[in-house]
């Protein structure tokens, strides 16, 4: 509508490494030699506290690189994070194999301390954040190496100002070119059959860093 994709998904399947997982969105070409950076404007609802936003490249169910965004609950309520990995396949037959980074941003880059009363509240504005404020996740090549980034939108959050906040992830290699532009609203297993839902607003990618 307008322009924007509303998704729903509920199951707990919905993963890169899913070949039957309904809601991966697929763009062909439109991939430029060399550095670029995709990014997805998107709006997140935490309804499960299982629930992500993924983009990146994919071939098939084994073989992709993907930034993601992700909502994780334990312990004391539901933490953000941030997420790059790449699997592949070496040879016909075997399972791939799987390198990753992951930030947790509610435990020092964004927030700390949210097993307490008052950082707890804030982590809470923060999730809400997600989907009023929306967001920016992108998966970019440098040379031969991808990294992980986003831009929230958040309130104010205790003496942080309001504002847009950056952060990225450690970098992977990979050295082929393969696959095709993806993005997709994903959910953990342990949401069940509980709903989940995202906005998605536009999607570039564009040459360079």
């Amino acid at each position: 509508e307008d322009g924007e994709i509303f998704v729903i998904e509920n199951g707990g399947t919905a993963t890169p490494d899913n070949a039957e997982a309904d809601n991966i969105f697929t763009l062909n070409g439109g991939l430029p030699e060399g550095d670029f950076t995709m990014q997805i404007s998107a709006k997140l609802e935490t309804k499960t506290g299982e629930e992500s936003v993924w983009i990146g490249l994919r071939e098939d169910d084994d073989n992709y690189i993907a930034a993601q965004l992700y909502a994780h609950t334990k312990g004391c309520g539901t933490a953000l994070y941030l997420h790059v990995e790449s699997s592949r396949t070496f040879a016909e037959g075997e399972k791939p194999a799987v390198t990753q980074f992951t930030s947790n941003l509610f435990d020092g880059p964004l927030l700390d301390n949210i097993c307490s009363d008052g950082p707890r509240a804030i982590a809470d504005e923060a999730l809400v954040a997600l989907f009023e404020e929306g967001f920016d996740l992108r998966l970019t090549r440098t040379g031969f190496q991808y990294h992980a980034g986003v831009t929230l939108n958040m309130p104010a959050l205790g003496d942080q100002p309001a504002g847009a906040y950056e952060f990225a992830t450690r970098r992977l290699a990979r050295t082929e070119n393969f696959g095709q532009p993806f993005f997709m609203l994903g959910q953990f297993k342990r949401a069940g059959s509980g709903e989940s839902t995202a906005l998605f607003q536009e999607m570039r990618i564009e040459a360079g860093q």
